[in-house]
């Protein structure tokens, strides 16, 4: 997978997930150069709509989506300003498949996600909520082109 199809996947995921929440602001804000992803591009799309959606449902007005490179990875940050997680989910029982966790749904969202990017070779991982922010960091590992 090209660049250019990984940033036209996620900006054209951000924009359906903005129109699919009015109200939600979501920018996408790619800074990556060539490089070949070994990765499921469509499952990739499909977790980060599930994050800016667990962002909209959680109250936030905006979601920030980032792609870089990292070392040996391709980094995509989602951070949100809603209004954090709170401190008794966060750790290792975030990524927990649990329906109690959610009002809204089925509790499974992020434990799908954590093991979708776990079976493409990534991690994902809480980076900080609170004080109007929370923000994600996913690492996927990918090749360059010679």
């Amino acid at each position: 997978i090209s660049q250019g199809d990984i940033v036209a996947a996620l900006s054209k995921t951000c924009r359906l997930a903005g129109e699919a929440h009015p109200g939600l602001t979501v920018e996408f804000r790619p800074k990556v150069q060539e490089l070949v992803f070994e990765t499921d591009l469509a499952a990739v799309a499909e977790c980060v709509d599930e994050m800016i959606h667990n962002s909209f449902k959680a109250g936030a007005k905006q979601v920030e989506v980032y792609v870089a490179i990292r070392g040996k990875d391709v980094s995509i940050r989602i951070a949100d300003n809603g209004p954090g997680i709170p401190p008794a989910l966060r750790g290792t029982r975030l990524f927990e498949a649990d329906p109690r966790k959610s009002s809204t749904g089925t509790g499974l969202g992020l434990s799908n996600v954590k093991e979708t990017f776990e079976a493409l070779g990534g991690k994902i991982r809480l980076a900080t909520s609170g004080n109007g922010r929370t923000e994600f960091v996913i690492h996927l590992p990918f090749s360059r082109k010679m």
